[in-house]
């Protein structure tokens, strides 16, 4: 009887460890140091993981630099990825979480630490976004915030390894398409002054493309008549 009990409990484990699904994803920096990430996402616990290892370069040893968990039901969609979000040869940590109806989701973004120092990672960006890129010499956070709008958050980078916050946005640039006919896209970009948002004009012809969100015809920042709160 306790073989066969010993035998069950096996097989039990056994199916548990086999429901688990395993990814792994590894990219190399452009200063030769490798960054590897193993997802663990397992039926019986409905818990998402993830091991972060990276490699220095010149090293033939690997450092265990993040974890993270997820719950499977709050975040069905949810799950990690390499990316370089700055196009400068260095790959970050992108956490997706719980998604809304619409293509925005629940992000974070965590960066290497590689300088003098330790070796660690940390927390870059946290918010809702439907896309993240560096523009310019600015970090945007994109979003549809209606069916037929969209939401650039635009953001300075920190002078420190310190999150982005609200206190770094610079702009905010509103893209949307009037009911008419002919209908037309209109830009607004503002800057938050005193709690405010105030219209202000935008010169950066980068920053700009983000006003053609429906293409390169638009009217940029055409005139309000209450401000935006």
């Amino acid at each position: 009887m306790r073989i066969l009990l010993v035998a069950v409990l096996m097989l039990s484990h056994g199916s548990a460890f086999a429901a688990c699904e395993i990814k792994h994803s590894e990219k190399r920096n452009a200063d030769g140091s490798q960054i590897r990430i193993t997802q663990r996402q397992c039926d019986a616990t409905k818990r998402r993981t993830l091991h972060v290892e990276f490699q220095p370069q010149g090293s033939e040893s690997c450092l265990s630099l993040l974890k993270r968990t997820q719950s499977v039901s709050q975040t069905p969609t949810g799950g990690w990825r390499l990316r370089d979000v700055d196009a400068d040869g260095l790959f970050e940590i992108e956490e997706t979480g719980a998604c809304g109806a619409g293509p925005n989701c629940e992000h974070r973004i965590f960066k290497t630490s590689v300088g003098p120092g330790p070796i660690n990672a940390y927390l870059f960006f946290q918010g809702g976004y439907a896309g993240f890129e560096r523009v310019s010499d600015y970090y945007v956070a994109s979003g549809r915030s209606s069916c037929c709008s969209w939401d650039h958050q635009v953001y300075k980078k920190p002078m420190t390894d310190d999150p982005i916050s609200d206190s770094d946005l610079v702009y905010e640039v509103m893209v949307g398409v009037d009911v008419g006919d002919p209908s037309r896209t209109r830009c607004r970009v503002f800057s938050r002054v005193d709690h405010n948002l105030i219209q202000v004009p935008l010169k950066d012809k980068k920053l700009l493309t983000l006003c053609e969100v429906y293409g390169e015809n638009y009217v940029l920042n055409p005139p309000v008549f209450n401000e935006v709160h």
